[in-house]
């Protein structure tokens, strides 16, 4: 069965780092303000919070400043150098450069993904990430709960998927079929299962409840994906990281250390060769995954794996015979 390796204790800190940081530079590359530096203050819109503090985006040379430091601190983050004031910088840099986006008016819900970079610096950084990725999931519960979800005259996951469907007509490969195939009382059951779900996801911090939940939360991305269209494809640069640090065991062979200075010469080359890219072109470089079915199967693909991963991981070992 096709499953994530399984790598020592000792290394697994490492390659969480690896494994959030590789996706990080080909798949979805950190979200800048330099395309909004020559933009006027009438277009600065800030969310409630600190960025209510500024007037306006920063200067393209101020933009162009803390990348080149982020992309040098990852340097060392990798490296396992600074501990958490590495890291903390990291997220710092992170957040100003993400919030100063969202300045537009969007605003996306990514600020667990930002903390990662912190959290893997922490003595407990297994523990912590699953807290952070418990805090998300309530949140989202709790604001379904308090607003119409569960108002059984209301199908609130009906009202999405026709929204998404006119609005932003996603690819959702089940949504035409669903809207035409289900009753009233399906979109009902959908509503109140997507609430208990995410109000059980903290229940993972608990380990008896997080063999069931670590394996649900990939498959419940895959049917919001299929039925819906809804990409959450940005949350497996914490599921990775997770997935790697749930399964470690100090029985695996360690990782030599010519292995490990190697992935820090390919890592510290790609590093460069972002920058270098950002630079000359003003983009940041990244492969463009498909919007089309394509797409849509890759991901459900990744998360499936990342599924049957939990799930093995947290199987009870069968007793050998005497």
């Amino acid at each position: 069965m096709i499953r994530l390796p399984i790598f020592h204790s000792r290394d697994a800190l490492f390659l969480a780092r690896c494994f959030y940081l590789a996706p990080l530079l080909i798949l979805w590359p950190i979200k800048s303000p330099l395309f909004l530096a020559g933009h006027g203050s009438n277009h600065f819109h800030p969310p409630l919070g600190p960025f209510l503090l500024f007037s306006g985006y920063p200067s393209a040379e101020w933009v162009r400043l803390f990348e080149g430091a982020l992309f040098l601190l990852f340097a060392f983050w990798l490296a396992g150098r600074g501990g958490w004031k590495v890291g903390g910088a990291i997220s710092l840099i992170l957040t100003l450069l993400s919030g100063f986006v969202y300045c537009t008016g969007k605003v996306d819900h990514d600020f667990i993904i930002l903390l990662a970079p912190l959290l893997l610096t922490l003595p407990k950084s297994r523990d912590s990430l699953a807290v952070i990725i418990a805090i998300y999931y309530a949140s989202s519960g709790f604001a379904k709960a308090a607003g119409y979800w569960l108002d059984p005259a209301s199908q609130a996951s009906l009202s999405w998927a026709l929204y998404y469907r006119d609005v932003h007509q996603p690819p959702a490969l089940l949504l035409d079929w669903a809207l035409h195939s289900f009753p009233g009382w399906f979109w009902e059951v959908c509503d109140l299962a997507t609430v208990g779900f995410e109000l059980a996801v903290p229940l993972a911090i608990i380990p008896r409840f997080r063999k069931f939940i670590l394996p649900a939360i990939p498959l419940f991305h895959i049917g919001v994906l299929l039925l819906f269209g809804i990409d959450f494809s940005r949350l497996l640069l914490l599921y990775l990281p997770l997935a790697i640090l749930v399964s470690a065991k100090p029985d695996k062979l360690p990782l030599k250390s010519k292995t490990k200075k190697t992935i820090m010469v390919l890592f510290t080359c790609a590093l460069l060769l972002s920058w270098t890219h950002r630079f000359l072109t003003g983009t940041f470089w990244k492969i463009e995954l498909p919007t089309n079915s394509a797409g849509l199967t890759l991901f459900s693909l990744l998360a499936l794996i990342l599924s049957i991963h939990f799930f093995k991981t947290f199987l009870p070992k069968r007793k050998s015979a005497d």
